[in-house]
């Protein structure tokens, strides 16, 4: 009977913890918003199931989300446990843990207690933050350490979508060169480049109306048709093999490939191209998957998305920027019902804007050399040609 009891106190409790972070997991913000969130639904007071007032640190929220989220409503009920603190693993599980650490010193706790659970080193809620902490602490281990991004280029304003990771290898300003990459600068070493783009895009944290001088601060230009722009990659293909793409944001559907080619299904007037294949759809001989169209030779005759770019350069690109963002009286507008990305489109405009402003921030910073772009938007077109200065 006692047995039946406990039971009904722990989903008590568990129902209870499920009705404080319902708000949040309906909600599901974007990043950015979730820590305010957090502190909303902590600043609340809530019952317990023995009707004492109760509130909940964000921290404490987090787990419980992160709890529910890997073992549904069963992972809120608390573990009984007859060990408390370190107690509760044994001198093995803490060697490992540890480990989890000292592989990698940037690992937060939470993100320690997840591999742990998931690689079933420890049962999920027997890990707790305090714990993890003083086995970390008993072993020296427990402080993140600096840390130099490593060789893959990964940009601060690279994320298109929530919980994609932010980071950065250059700072708007002077350019730093990499001594352990000599010689491979994106944007051919022009740190006014991407300062220009963060500004043009509005990307910056304050607006500075900058002006782009083509060639000398980078080798960028507007042509006036899609078949200018890939007649353009594939002339640069011709000169130099696979040094050029054709680039776009997602504003056509993504066909599966047909047993004899791949559908044209970016259609702007009488232009006709096909994009990248999808991973795992089997195209036709010599047609490369998206996994490797940044690198086969073949992925020139597709264009590519930002999925398929990201991470890579080339020594130009062509991008169109579609009908999904266009400039109206000095400031960008979204219109993610004309982007076919399914988490994009059921966005507000307001809140899609900052994601496809990134999307087309990656793809036009991906050149080493040199950049066109075809504007499907002739407004769009105007306001940048009227932020390059041509000689």
């Amino acid at each position: 009977m006692s047995d039946d009891h406990d039971d009904d106190q722990q989903m008590a409790v568990a129902l209870r913890r499920y009705e404080i972070i319902g708000r949040y997991l309906a909600l599901d913000p974007l990043r950015g918003q979730r820590r305010k969130v957090l502190e909303q639904l902590s600043a609340q007071t809530w019952l317990s199931p023995d009707g004492a007032p109760l509130q909940v640190a964000p921290d404490t929220l987090r787990v419980w989300i992160r709890r529910y989220r890997t073992g549904g409503l069963g992972a809120l009920k608390d573990k009984p446990r007859t060990h408390r603190g370190v107690g509760v693993l044994s001198a093995e599980q803490c060697e490992l843990v540890a480990q989890l650490k000292q592989d990698v010193p940037e690992r937060s706790l939470e993100r320690v207690i997840t591999i742990a659970e998931e690689m079933k080193l420890v049962e999920p809620g027997v890990l707790r933050r305090s714990t993890v902490h003083r086995v970390l602490q008993s072993r020296g281990v427990s402080a993140r350490k600096a840390r130099v991004p490593d060789a893959q280029d990964l940009d601060r304003f690279e994320a298109a979508f929530p919980n994609d990771l932010w980071q950065s290898d250059l700072l708007p300003g002077v350019w730093l060169p990499d001594p352990q990459r000599r010689g491979k600068f994106r944007s051919n070493g022009s740190a006014s480049y991407l300062e220009w783009l963060d500004d043009v895009l509005q990307l910056a944290p304050a607006a500075r109306d900058l002006k782009l001088v083509v060639p000398t601060g980078f080798n960028f230009k507007l042509v006036d048709s899609p078949h200018e722009l890939l007649a353009e990659v594939q002339a640069k293909n011709a000169a130099k093999s696979n040094t050029a793409r054709l680039l776009a944001g997602w504003c056509w559907k993504w066909s599966d490939p047909l047993p004899d080619g791949l559908v044209d299904d970016i259609q702007i007037g009488d232009f006709r191209f096909p994009w990248e294949s999808k991973n795992g759809k089997r195209p036709p001989p010599g047609i490369p998957e998206a996994k490797h169209w940044a690198i086969d030779p073949a992925g020139v005759g597709q264009a590519g998305t930002v999925y398929s770019v990201q991470g890579f350069e080339m020594d130009h690109v062509g991008v169109i920027i579609g009908p999904d963002l266009v400039m109206r009286d000095g400031k960008w507008i979204a219109a993610p019902a004309k982007n076919y990305s399914n988490s994009l489109r059921r966005k507000t405009p307001e809140i899609a804007l900052p994601y496809i402003k990134r999307i087309y921030r990656t793809l036009l910073s991906r050149p080493t050399q040199s950049c066109s772009v075809y504007c499907c938007d002739e407004e769009t077109k105007k306001y940048l040609a009227d932020r390059i200065i041509r000689p």
